[in-house]
């Protein structure tokens, strides 16, 4: 099935029915050639958890196919005009997009959408210091954008679209996918087996755990990913899980806790109205000169006759 056409190669894209909240889908159409996503209205705030690993999966797939460069100028799919670009700074970092000038969505690079949901982050400084210490450890990095292989000690963006370096940031990536049910919370795993939660950290070796630390122990580098795959395979094993609901007991204890804590603990008692009150010699003066003002008048016109 053909959808729309591609803002800058003009080919069919391919339509993804993918899950929203409270059980409807949206549908977002996919361009592997451009790894570019076209998003009608508000469709990407919409995605559930399952909606988003779907499209998680639908863009690994892309991965394969080489990129095409895209266009100076790229035409929304609905209405032909000329799309234009839209920076935005949001709660987890710049973004950017083309958007239709008449409201009909907005397209985005695969790399630009995993930055906004807050999947990736920057790989920094240190990070690239401590490989460098290393040169005959030659670790591939992907391109989170089109999948190309990269060494960010030679190159800080893609060779192939230029996408800066960008490594998984893990614990947003797993919120997204599972609010409900736990299976992706810090801890022992217990629908399946614990040994999918360790990866190996890429600066020593180590077994590290990315949903329970942020650093390796032991040699205290941020943990990262660097390719989609490795963070789908990581999930996987759990999805099963995730998708019939199965609720870990951790997370049943703590959502119930969470609302103990949150309920309220009786009724306040009742207290009178308090409002800002003067000093008492204020009103004993007010009194005295509303009942002695009138007096004097009577004194003064009688005296002035």
């Amino acid at each position: 099935m053909s959808g729309a056409a591609c803002p800058s190669c003009r080919r069919p894209m391919r339509p993804l029915a993918l899950a929203a909240h409270y059980g409807r889908q949206v549908e977002v159409d996919l361009c592997a050639d451009c790894h570019m996503l076209w998003f009608d209205g508000h469709e990407s705030v919409n995605l559930a958890g399952r909606g988003i690993l779907e499209l998680l999966r639908a863009i690994e797939a892309s991965h394969g196919k080489a990129h095409q460069p895209l266009t100076g100028q790229m035409a929304c799919p609905r209405c032909e005009a000329r799309l234009q670009r839209s920076a935005n700074l949001t709660a987890l970092g710049p973004t950017a997009h083309h958007e239709c000038p008449r409201g009909h969505g907005a397209a985005q690079s695969f790399s630009l959408y995993l930055a906004e949901k807050g999947f990736v982050r920057p790989l920094y400084r240190p990070e690239v210091e401590q490989l460098r210490t290393r040169p005959d450890q030659r670790q591939q990095f992907v391109c989170l954008n089109c999948g190309g292989r990269l060494d960010p000690r030679d190159r800080e963006a893609c060779s192939y679209c230029a996408s800066p370096v960008k490594v998984i940031d893990v614990l947003p990536l797993m919120r997204a996918v599972d609010r409900q049910t736990g299976q992706l919370a810090p801890g022992p795993a217990t629908t399946a087996a614990s040994a999918h939660r360790v990866v190996a950290c890429l600066h020593c070796g180590a077994s590290t755990d990315p949903a329970r630390d942020r650093r390796c122990e032991a040699c205290a580098m941020p943990i990262t990913l660097t390719d989609l795959k490795q963070a789908l395979a990581w999930i996987e094993p759990l999805v099963p899980a995730i998708e019939s609901g199965q609720v870990t007991p951790e997370h049943r204890r703590r959502r119930l806790a969470e609302a103990a804590d949150g309920a309220p603990k009786g009724l306040p008692p009742d207290r009178p109205a308090q409002g800002f009150r003067l000093p008492g010699w204020v009103y004993l003066a007010v009194v005295v000169l509303m009942l002695g003002l009138p007096a004097l008048a009577v004194l003064l016109v009688r005296h002035y006759r």
